[in-house]
């Protein structure tokens, strides 16, 4: 008896029932897929995040470490400012390459209704805090290109605006024209969406957009809502000289300015990562649901097959087909099912993986690297081999019913 081509023959005897049957199996494996690949790719780029990033912590005022991770990674805006007077306290500590300001501003747009987002950074260090950059044109950097206002875009940035090096962005609320001297290629990143200036300039916008009363500074470690000092700022990134030496310089640094908060890069990243990780978690649980419900599909589909093929399958048996026979033709027609839907699953899962991820960047402030989902051969085939099992365990109450049929009763009924 040829099993296969039997079963073959009945799956393509139900076309649409069969096709309902590895549609649902499919759609559970493209979004089993689509969460171990997007787990992977995360983990991948994250990883390498860490290797691109040019600074070894960050210092900032007492806050969510999610938070301190957005305002490394993302760009997140901070509702209170630090003085520059806190780098300067910070720089008297031993073991430092740097400690670069940094602040984090938003600023209305001339061209949309929309808000731009605008680095300040110390631009000679600039190359050391993104040694993963390339740049078309001229880094902002020297007394000149301060006194002109000269910035970076991202990428995105440039696209969205239709700008181009040498054109001028204005920032009328800011009393600010920015010439563009650069363009930083993509980095598929969020900093492809941002302004980057030089730090003296970005704080001169700061002080005319935020609306706070500016004051004197108090207390480097105070950050007054309600508030700015005339040289503000958002954070310190620091970068050291041995990387084992770590620990030892953000305790001296706890110690000596008290009311600060020091995040590690490895730190923020894990940060992103644990919410993530629940995120994928929720989603296998979605994922497992709908497992069960296309395994309860697929039964119903097989048992209600079999009763149609009751008569049949007792003819089978009345000329000579044994119980094993009967319980193997119904259990391979499941597990085909299977097969063909995990494979499915896969595919399909690859064709939308530029929509999937296209979301998850909208639901995620922070998702690194260009593709997350990619096929991966250790993956796929994982998909395939639990869309298999599910397929076991559908057709197995199928198999053993059709073997129990008794050949005289079926075909008496008949």
């Amino acid at each position: 008896m040829n099993l296969l081509k039997l079963t073959l023959v009945n799956v393509l005897r139900y076309k649409k029932r069969s096709f309902l049957s590895v549609l649902a199996i499919a759609s559970s494996v493209a979004v089993f897929f689509s969460i171990i690949s997007l787990s992977k790719g995360f983990d991948r780029e994250i990883a390498g995040e860490r290797e691109r990033t040019g600074v070894d912590f960050v210092v900032a005022p007492s806050s969510c470490p999610h938070e301190l991770a957005s305002l490394l990674f993302y760009g997140a805006v901070p509702v209170s400012f630090l003085d520059e007077s806190l780098a300067v306290e910070i720089r008297k500590t031993k073991g430092l390459a740097f400690a670069a300001s940094m602040i984090v501003i938003n600023v209305p747009s001339d061209k949309k209704e929309d808000k731009i987002l605008i680095y300040g950074y110390q631009m000679p260090l600039l190359e050391r805090l993104k040694p993963g950059w390339r740049i078309k044109g001229e880094i902002p950097v020297g007394y000149d290109a301060i006194a002109a206002n000269n910035v970076l875009v991202g990428a995105d940035f440039a696209e969205k605006y239709g700008y181009k090096i040498g054109d001028v962005i204005q920032l009328p609320k800011a009393e600010k024209s920015l010439p563009i001297s650069g363009i930083v290629e993509r980095t598929y990143t969020k900093d492809d969406a941002f302004i980057f200036a030089p730090l003296a300039v970005a704080q001169e916008i700061a002080l005319r957009v935020s609306g706070k009363e500016v004051a004197g500074v108090e207390d480097i470690t105070c950050s007054p809502r309600d508030k700015i000092t005339p040289d503000p700022i958002s954070a310190v990134a620091v970068k050291v000289d041995d990387p084992a030496m770590i620990t030892e310089i953000t305790s001296e640094l706890g110690k000596k300015i008290p009311g600060i908060q020091i995040v590690t890069v490895s730190q923020a990243t894990d940060s992103i990562s644990h919410l993530v990780a629940s995120v994928n978690a929720l989603g296998l649980s979605v994922a497992i649901i709908a497992f069960v419900v296309a395994a309860a599909g697929v039964m119903n589909s097989i048992l209600l097959t079999t009763f149609e093929l009751t008569s049949e399958l007792g003819m089978m048996r009345a000329v000579g087909a044994s119980r094993p026979d009967i319980f193997s033709l119904v259990l391979l027609r499941a597990l085909m099912l299977a097969g063909v839907g995990g494979v499915a699953g896969v595919v399909l899962a690859l064709s939308g993986a530029s929509a999937i991820e296209w979301i998850m960047r909208k639901i995620f402030t922070f998702m690194p690297g260009p593709h997350l989902i990619a096929f991966d051969p250790a993956t796929a085939l994982l998909c395939i081999a639990v869309s298999i099992a599910l397929g076991a365990c559908a057709g197995l109450f199928p198999a053993w019913m059709a073997s129990r049929v008794n050949p005289i009763e079926a075909i008496r009924n008949e």
